[in-house]
Protein backbone atom coordinates (compact mmCIF):
# COMPACT_ATOMS: atom_id res chain seq x y z
CA UNK A 1 0.00 0.00 0.00
CA UNK A 2 1.57 3.43 -0.85
CA UNK A 3 0.81 6.81 -0.10
CA UNK A 4 1.48 10.30 -1.73
CA UNK A 5 3.13 11.34 1.80
CA UNK A 6 6.02 8.36 1.09
CA UNK A 7 6.28 9.00 -2.78
CA UNK A 8 6.79 12.47 -2.55
CA UNK A 9 8.96 12.08 0.50
CA UNK A 10 10.65 9.50 -1.55
CA UNK A 11 11.05 12.14 -4.72
CA UNK A 12 12.81 14.79 -3.02
CA UNK A 13 15.36 12.36 -1.56
CA UNK A 14 15.97 11.30 -5.60
CA UNK A 15 16.14 14.78 -6.10
CA UNK A 16 18.39 15.70 -3.61
CA UNK A 17 21.78 16.81 -4.93
CA UNK A 18 20.66 16.77 -8.08
CA UNK A 19 17.63 19.30 -8.29
CA UNK A 20 19.55 21.65 -11.09
CA UNK A 21 19.61 18.90 -12.85
CA UNK A 22 16.35 17.78 -13.16
CA UNK A 23 15.17 21.34 -13.89
CA UNK A 24 17.68 21.27 -17.14
CA UNK A 25 16.01 18.35 -18.36
CA UNK A 26 12.54 19.27 -17.46
CA UNK A 27 13.64 23.26 -19.15
CA UNK A 28 14.69 20.79 -22.40
CA UNK A 29 11.66 18.37 -22.36
CA UNK A 30 9.69 21.63 -21.74
CA UNK A 31 10.47 23.18 -24.72
CA UNK A 32 10.13 19.98 -26.74
CA UNK A 33 6.98 19.15 -25.85
CA UNK A 34 5.90 22.94 -26.69
CA UNK A 35 6.20 21.73 -30.28
CA UNK A 36 3.77 19.36 -30.08
CA UNK A 37 -0.24 19.19 -30.10
CA UNK A 38 -0.20 20.74 -25.88
CA UNK A 39 -0.18 24.25 -27.90
CA UNK A 40 -2.87 23.65 -30.55
CA UNK A 41 -5.67 23.51 -27.80
CA UNK A 42 -8.85 25.49 -29.32
CA UNK A 43 -7.39 27.40 -32.51
CA UNK A 44 -9.92 25.11 -34.78
CA UNK A 45 -12.71 25.85 -32.89
CA UNK A 46 -12.84 29.76 -33.93
CA UNK A 47 -12.34 29.11 -37.91
CA UNK A 48 -15.04 26.21 -38.20
CA UNK A 49 -17.63 28.60 -35.53
CA UNK A 50 -16.99 31.52 -38.04
CA UNK A 51 -17.68 29.45 -41.04
CA UNK A 52 -20.61 27.89 -39.99
CA UNK A 53 -22.04 31.44 -39.24
CA UNK A 54 -20.63 33.46 -42.05
CA UNK A 55 -23.53 33.83 -44.32
CA UNK A 56 -25.82 34.65 -41.00
CA UNK A 57 -24.00 37.97 -41.37
CA UNK A 58 -27.15 39.76 -43.37
CA UNK A 59 -29.52 38.82 -41.31
CA UNK A 60 -27.75 39.79 -38.15
CA UNK A 61 -29.23 43.23 -36.42
CA UNK A 62 -28.92 45.23 -33.76
CA UNK A 63 -30.45 48.24 -32.30
CA UNK A 64 -29.36 51.60 -31.23
CA UNK A 65 -30.44 53.14 -27.95
CA UNK A 66 -32.80 55.45 -29.55
CA UNK A 67 -34.73 52.65 -30.49
CA UNK A 68 -33.75 52.25 -34.53
CA UNK A 69 -33.05 48.57 -36.04
CA UNK A 70 -29.65 48.41 -37.66
CA UNK A 71 -28.79 45.13 -39.83
CA UNK A 72 -25.72 44.04 -41.68
CA UNK A 73 -27.24 44.70 -44.83
CA UNK A 74 -29.21 48.41 -43.87
CA UNK A 75 -25.27 49.79 -43.44
CA UNK A 76 -24.45 48.65 -46.88
CA UNK A 77 -27.94 50.25 -48.37
CA UNK A 78 -26.83 53.82 -46.77
CA UNK A 79 -23.17 53.47 -48.11
CA UNK A 80 -23.78 51.97 -51.14
CA UNK A 81 -27.16 52.58 -52.00
CA UNK A 82 -29.81 50.00 -52.09
CA UNK A 83 -29.80 48.83 -55.69
CA UNK A 84 -26.47 47.98 -54.79
CA UNK A 85 -26.69 46.66 -51.58
CA UNK A 86 -26.94 42.68 -52.01
CA UNK A 87 -24.58 42.65 -54.28
CA UNK A 88 -22.04 44.40 -51.76
CA UNK A 89 -23.09 42.17 -48.73
CA UNK A 90 -22.58 38.98 -50.64
CA UNK A 91 -19.13 40.51 -51.62
CA UNK A 92 -17.86 40.62 -48.36
CA UNK A 93 -19.88 37.67 -46.79
CA UNK A 94 -17.65 35.65 -49.52
CA UNK A 95 -14.51 37.61 -48.69
CA UNK A 96 -14.87 36.18 -45.05
CA UNK A 97 -15.37 32.95 -45.86
CA UNK A 98 -12.23 32.59 -48.06
CA UNK A 99 -10.40 34.44 -45.76
CA UNK A 100 -11.47 32.34 -42.75
CA UNK A 101 -11.20 29.44 -44.97
CA UNK A 102 -7.97 29.94 -46.29
CA UNK A 103 -7.18 30.65 -41.89
CA UNK A 104 -8.79 27.08 -41.82
CA UNK A 105 -6.22 25.29 -44.24
CA UNK A 106 -3.57 26.83 -42.61
CA UNK A 107 -4.39 25.60 -38.65
CA UNK A 108 -5.11 22.13 -40.50
CA UNK A 109 -2.03 22.57 -41.94
CA UNK A 110 -0.43 23.30 -38.70
CA UNK A 111 -1.89 20.61 -37.09
CA UNK A 112 -1.10 17.96 -39.50
CA UNK A 113 2.38 19.09 -39.02
CA UNK A 114 2.38 18.97 -35.35
CA UNK A 115 0.84 15.94 -34.82
CA UNK A 116 3.91 14.15 -37.05
CA UNK A 117 6.13 16.02 -34.48
CA UNK A 118 4.07 14.63 -31.50
CA UNK A 119 4.56 11.13 -33.00
CA UNK A 120 8.30 11.30 -34.34
CA UNK A 121 9.55 13.57 -31.63
CA UNK A 122 7.41 14.36 -28.73
CA UNK A 123 6.66 10.85 -27.69
CA UNK A 124 9.92 9.39 -28.40
CA UNK A 125 11.17 12.65 -25.63
CA UNK A 126 8.33 11.53 -22.81
CA UNK A 127 9.89 7.86 -23.02
CA UNK A 128 13.45 9.40 -22.41
CA UNK A 129 12.10 11.97 -19.56
CA UNK A 130 10.64 9.20 -18.00
CA UNK A 131 14.08 7.08 -18.09
CA UNK A 132 15.91 9.87 -16.66
CA UNK A 133 13.66 9.84 -14.24
CA UNK A 134 13.47 6.69 -13.10
CA UNK A 135 17.55 6.49 -13.36
CA UNK A 136 17.51 9.23 -11.16
CA UNK A 137 16.02 7.56 -8.35
CA UNK A 138 19.49 5.66 -7.79
CA UNK A 139 21.27 8.79 -8.53
CA UNK A 140 22.02 7.33 -12.22
CA UNK A 141 20.06 9.95 -14.19
CA UNK A 142 21.64 12.19 -16.91
CA UNK A 143 21.23 14.60 -18.94
CA UNK A 144 22.06 12.70 -22.03
CA UNK A 145 18.92 9.94 -21.05
CA UNK A 146 16.76 12.37 -22.68
CA UNK A 147 18.50 11.15 -26.69
CA UNK A 148 18.07 7.47 -25.26
CA UNK A 149 14.78 6.95 -27.57
CA UNK A 150 16.92 7.82 -30.57
CA UNK A 151 20.21 6.32 -29.66
CA UNK A 152 19.62 2.57 -28.61
CA UNK A 153 18.00 1.44 -31.72
CA UNK A 154 14.65 1.09 -30.19
CA UNK A 155 13.00 4.17 -32.14
CA UNK A 156 10.76 2.15 -34.16
CA UNK A 157 9.17 0.06 -31.03
CA UNK A 158 8.83 3.50 -28.89
CA UNK A 159 6.65 5.43 -31.55
CA UNK A 160 4.62 2.49 -32.08
CA UNK A 161 3.88 2.10 -28.74
CA UNK A 162 3.29 5.87 -27.70
CA UNK A 163 0.83 6.19 -30.97
CA UNK A 164 -0.62 3.04 -30.08
CA UNK A 165 -1.50 4.80 -26.37
CA UNK A 166 -2.50 7.95 -27.70
CA UNK A 167 -4.88 6.37 -30.15
CA UNK A 168 -6.52 4.38 -27.72
CA UNK A 169 -6.73 6.91 -25.06
CA UNK A 170 -8.30 9.21 -28.08
CA UNK A 171 -10.60 6.84 -29.46
CA UNK A 172 -12.38 6.12 -26.23
CA UNK A 173 -12.28 9.59 -25.38
CA UNK A 174 -14.61 10.19 -28.44
CA UNK A 175 -17.34 8.43 -26.55
CA UNK A 176 -17.09 10.46 -23.82
CA UNK A 177 -14.52 12.48 -21.52
CA UNK A 178 -14.82 9.87 -18.76
CA UNK A 179 -14.22 6.84 -20.60
CA UNK A 180 -10.76 8.25 -22.10
CA UNK A 181 -9.70 9.46 -18.70
CA UNK A 182 -10.01 5.97 -17.25
CA UNK A 183 -8.32 4.79 -20.45
CA UNK A 184 -5.46 7.35 -19.65
CA UNK A 185 -5.12 6.08 -16.29
CA UNK A 186 -5.22 2.17 -17.43
CA UNK A 187 -1.99 3.13 -19.85
CA UNK A 188 -0.41 5.11 -17.36
CA UNK A 189 2.44 2.83 -17.08
CA UNK A 190 2.74 2.15 -20.60
CA UNK A 191 5.84 5.35 -21.06
CA UNK A 192 7.49 3.76 -18.50
CA UNK A 193 7.28 0.50 -19.06
CA UNK A 194 8.84 1.11 -22.39
CA UNK A 195 11.29 3.68 -20.76
CA UNK A 196 13.00 0.68 -19.48
CA UNK A 197 12.52 -1.77 -22.13
CA UNK A 198 11.33 -1.03 -25.47
CA UNK A 199 10.91 -4.39 -26.48
CA UNK A 200 8.95 -5.59 -24.63
CA UNK A 201 5.72 -6.26 -26.91
CA UNK A 202 3.35 -3.27 -26.74
CA UNK A 203 0.15 -5.50 -26.16
CA UNK A 204 1.91 -7.03 -22.93
CA UNK A 205 2.97 -3.66 -21.56
CA UNK A 206 -0.80 -2.78 -22.56
CA UNK A 207 -1.75 -5.54 -20.27
CA UNK A 208 0.50 -5.16 -17.67
CA UNK A 209 -0.08 -1.72 -17.20
CA UNK A 210 -4.10 -1.97 -17.10
CA UNK A 211 -3.59 -5.13 -15.15
CA UNK A 212 -1.62 -3.38 -11.98
CA UNK A 213 -3.70 0.01 -12.38
CA UNK A 214 -6.94 -1.92 -11.09
CA UNK A 215 -7.99 -0.54 -8.51
CA UNK A 216 -5.23 2.14 -8.75
CA UNK A 217 -6.83 4.82 -10.45
CA UNK A 218 -8.57 6.61 -8.47
CA UNK A 219 -5.49 7.08 -5.94
CA UNK A 220 -3.12 8.31 -9.14
CA UNK A 221 -6.09 11.37 -9.95
CA UNK A 222 -5.43 11.94 -6.31
CA UNK A 223 -2.09 12.43 -6.35
CA UNK A 224 -2.60 14.04 -9.24
CA UNK A 225 -4.88 16.21 -8.06
CA UNK A 226 -2.32 16.97 -5.20
CA UNK A 227 -0.21 19.05 -6.81
CA UNK A 228 -3.03 21.53 -7.87
CA UNK A 229 -2.14 23.88 -5.12
CA UNK A 230 1.65 24.34 -6.15
CA UNK A 231 0.82 24.48 -9.80
CA UNK A 232 -1.33 27.24 -9.72
CA UNK A 233 1.41 29.32 -8.14
CA UNK A 234 3.16 27.97 -10.48
CA UNK A 235 1.21 29.50 -13.30
CA UNK A 236 1.49 32.80 -11.53
CA UNK A 237 5.12 32.93 -10.66
CA UNK A 238 7.22 34.73 -13.04
CA UNK A 239 5.13 34.21 -16.04
CA UNK A 240 4.68 30.51 -15.16
CA UNK A 241 8.30 29.69 -15.23
CA UNK A 242 7.48 28.04 -11.82
CA UNK A 243 6.64 25.40 -13.54
CA UNK A 244 10.60 24.78 -14.31
CA UNK A 245 11.13 23.79 -10.39
CA UNK A 246 8.20 21.87 -9.99
CA UNK A 247 8.05 20.33 -12.64
CA UNK A 248 10.86 18.26 -11.32
CA UNK A 249 8.83 17.13 -7.86
CA UNK A 250 6.27 16.28 -9.83
CA UNK A 251 7.93 13.61 -12.73
CA UNK A 252 9.90 12.65 -9.76
CA UNK A 253 6.92 11.67 -7.52
CA UNK A 254 5.36 10.11 -10.47
CA UNK A 255 8.81 7.54 -11.29
CA UNK A 256 8.57 6.35 -7.53
CA UNK A 257 5.19 5.72 -7.86
CA UNK A 258 5.66 3.73 -11.24
CA UNK A 259 7.99 1.46 -9.20
CA UNK A 260 6.06 1.08 -6.34
CA UNK A 261 3.03 -0.16 -9.16
CA UNK A 262 6.05 -1.87 -11.08
CA UNK A 263 7.23 -4.02 -7.79
CA UNK A 264 3.32 -4.83 -7.00
CA UNK A 265 2.92 -6.24 -10.65
CA UNK A 266 6.00 -8.22 -9.92
CA UNK A 267 4.42 -9.70 -6.45
CA UNK A 268 1.15 -10.56 -8.28
CA UNK A 269 2.32 -12.32 -11.24
CA UNK A 270 1.39 -9.74 -13.43
CA UNK A 271 4.99 -8.72 -14.29
CA UNK A 272 7.31 -11.96 -15.27
CA UNK A 273 11.28 -11.94 -14.68
CA UNK A 274 13.27 -10.01 -17.15
CA UNK A 275 10.38 -8.39 -18.72
CA UNK A 276 11.71 -5.02 -16.90
CA UNK A 277 14.16 -4.19 -13.88
CA UNK A 278 12.78 -4.66 -10.44
CA UNK A 279 13.90 -3.53 -7.83
CA UNK A 280 15.76 -6.21 -5.09
CA UNK A 281 13.81 -8.71 -8.55
CA UNK A 282 15.41 -11.72 -6.35
CA UNK A 283 13.54 -11.37 -3.78
CA UNK A 284 10.07 -10.34 -5.24
CA UNK A 285 10.17 -13.34 -7.87
CA UNK A 286 11.42 -15.62 -5.09
CA UNK A 287 8.61 -14.69 -2.63
CA UNK A 288 6.23 -15.11 -5.53
CA UNK A 289 7.63 -18.37 -6.44
CA UNK A 290 7.55 -19.80 -2.22
CA UNK A 291 3.71 -18.55 -1.89
CA UNK A 292 5.06 -14.99 0.40
CA UNK A 293 4.05 -11.70 -0.47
Amino acid sequence: MWTRKDLKRQAKGALSGRFWWAVLVSGIFGIIDGMGLNSLSGNLSMPLSALMNADKLKNMQGQLPDGTTLSFKSVFETLVGQSNADDAVQLVIATIVIFLSVYLLVIVIIFLIKTLIQIFLVNPFIVSKNLYYINNRNKMGRVRDLVTSFTRGSYASIIKGMFMRDLYVGLWALLFIIPGIIKYYSYFMVPYIIAENPSVPISRAFEISKRTMNGQKWKVFVLQLSFIGWMILASITFFGLGFLFLTPYMEATYAELYETLKNKAASESILMPGEVPVTDAENVFKAKDIGEE
